[in-house]
């Protein structure tokens, strides 16, 4: 380990940032090590990630300011900084957010909102709403948790929500403030939803689509062989409006049989996809479809956004920002995808007969036919719920917590990338029954056996 230099001492000595008597109460070890708070912090405390003082997070400063500090002590290392650029340096644009949201859940509640506050720039700024959302639900503020979730909505042209005090969940509770002007004239949406053992979250989920403000739509439910309520649950639902529509899988045979079943039942002059444990924001469809209608050429496939949430409120999926994530909170939404009918129907065909990964496929696929990427338009549609219980979140299945693509989604990507490169638009029609794996073995790939759908569970 190498010596203490006399200039890093000098440096966090008359930084105003070292407190060596919070230090030493802080760290009951550094009594017992013989050191001064400074030699310790120098010599170990940094190296443990300790912070120097009350008002600087180790933790938030290590990741927003990677490119500086990478292993040196912090303090110092961006004292050096600013000597040689004469100004302040300003951290890695776009990892404000996560290092405010990773101080956050190391217990520096107050101290990581200010850190935000401090360096988020101007085009990640609606972020703080997040976090000032979270901070709510610590001390069950559900007015303050509404109030912040909403500002952040208004950033994207959205409606304020509410959230009442009743014994129901945060998610459960999740309303508009105001009923949004319905829209009674348009072409009709046709929306599918898989469902497998989703009574927490179906009805919520059911609702939130037959409740938009798009009024000519139809929802058809297909239940996965649920083992739960959720198929009771359902038919209740339709008793209510006739509108929704329900199937029945008598076994198990994954998310995209399911919606392929109810692809070939659909009414609709455009087809959408929302998921049983996610909360469609009342304008949802509406938005979505203005900003179809106001393109000069009717897109094939489009896309808006999410962001997910825990049952209790709490934003748990937070990262850098990125093109998926473009401020680390919202998160472009696969299930959002918004086909026109006739593309799909006699163009591209149906999902493929997976258990995960299909949507980015579908997508893909499309873009490949069409000879044109999807187009994003900057909404949030949805609120998603975050379970352990939800495939996003599933050890094997999933997609890890730092959103790469499981071991199993990359093999599953491999297959389908390579057989759309090598087919013309014209061969990537995806019948429905599949009788033969359209990417089992292509050009050498082959799907994880975990994600296949047997036969005869592809053919209910």
């Amino acid at each position: 380990m190498q010596p203490i230099s006399d200039e890093d001492l000098a440096i966090v000595q008359r930084s105003g940032l070292f407190d060596p008597d919070w230090y030493r109460v802080t760290y009951p070890d550094v009594a017992a090590s013989g050191l001064t708070s400074e030699h310790h912090y120098l010599r170990y405390g940094f190296r443990l990630g300790r912070n120097p003082g009350p008002t600087f997070s180790s933790r938030y400063y290590r990741h927003a300011f990677a490119s500086i500090i990478k292993d040196q002590e912090p303090i110092s290392a961006l004292a050096r900084r600013q000597q040689q650029a004469g100004s302040v340096p300003l951290p890695d644009k776009g990892r404000v957010l996560l290092a405010a949201h990773q101080s956050f859940l190391s217990g520096e509640h107050d101290l990581a909102l200010n850190l935000a506050g401090r360096h988020l720039e101007a085009e990640h700024r609606h972020t703080l709403h997040i976090l000032q959302a979270n901070a709510a639900t610590l001390s069950a503020n559900r007015a303050g948790w509404a109030e912040a979730v909403s500002s952040y909505l208004r950033h994207f042209g959205m409606d304020p929500i509410s959230a009442p005090d009743n014994a129901l969940s945060l998610f459960e509770a999740l309303e508009p403030v105001s009923t949004p002007d319905p829209v009674h004239d348009g072409p009709r949406i046709s929306v599918i939803m898989p469902v497998r053992n989703a009574a927490l979250s179906l009805e919520k989920a059911v609702r939130s689509i037959l409740a938009q403000s798009w009024q000519n739509l139809e929802l058809i439910a297909v239940d996965d062989s649920s083992e739960d309520d959720s198929w009771r649950i359902l038919q209740a639902l339709t008793e209510e409006d006739p509108r929704l529509k329900l199937h029945h899988l008598p076994v198990n045979a994954g998310p995209y049989v399911a919606r392929n079943i109810a692809l070939g039942v659909v009414s609709g002059d455009w087809i959408t996809c929302h998921d049983a444990d996610d909360w469609a924001h009342p304008q949802r469809l509406a938005k979505h479809m203005a900003a179809v209608q106001a393109e000069h050429t009717s897109p094939c496939v489009s896309l808006t956004y999410m962001a997910r949430m825990r049952l209790n409120g709490f934003f748990d999926t937070i990262v850098n920002a990125n093109p998926f994530s473009p401020d680390g909170v919202t998160r472009l939404s696969s299930v959002s995808a918004l086909y026109r009918a006739d593309f799909l129907k006699e163009k591209l065909g149906y999902w493929d007969t997976v258990r995960v990964g299909a949507d980015s496929e579908m997508i893909a696929r499309a873009e490949r036919v069409s000879g044109s990427e999807a187009l994003t338009f900057p909404q949030i549609g949805m609120l998603c719920l975050s379970t352990e219980q939800g495939l996003t979140r599933h050890p094997v299945l999933g997609v890890r917590p730092k959103g790469h693509l499981s071991e199993i989604r990359a093999a599953y990507k491999d297959c389908w990338s390579a057989a759309h490169s090598r087919r013309t638009p014209e061969q990537l029609y995806l019948p429905f029954p599949q009788h033969t794996r359209r990417y089992q073995g292509d050009f050498g790939f082959e799907i994880p056996y975990e994600i296949v759908v047997k036969a005869h569970q592809a053919h209910v």
